[in-house]
């Protein structure tokens, strides 16, 4: 229950101050159990190691990514030629065909 907190002439603003101290609350709390059990210097040392291996894999799937994607635009192109064969026919030109299946010109 927001306790009426919606209530307020500036909803958005009160949303935002509260996201903002909800936020300075949880980092407080997680600094204060960090440091419980080292000093600032090993938070920090985790802290560049975890955006380290973050970056890795973060590069890693971008490769993987550009690869598959690739792949896959392959796969599709070879589809398409398929797509037009289904009928035997080029569907760009159904719109001048007769009954018989012939392609009829256009008298000029």
């Amino acid at each position: 229950d927001m306790g009426g907190s919606l209530k307020k002439p500036n909803k958005i603003t009160s949303i935002i101050k509260d996201i903002a101290n909800f936020g300075n609350d949880a980092q407080k709390t997680m600094k204060k159990t960090i440091l419980s059990g080292g000093d600032l210097k090993s938070f920090n040392t985790d802290i560049n190691s975890f955006m380290d291996s973050f970056k890795r894999m973060r590069v890693g799937s971008k490769f993987i990514t550009n690869i598959l994607m690739v792949a896959l635009t392959g796969l599709f192109m070879t589809q398409i030629p398929k797509l037009y064969t289904l009928h035997k026919t080029n569907p760009e030109t159904d719109a001048f065909r007769n009954n018989e299946g012939e392609v009829v010109r256009a008298s000029k």
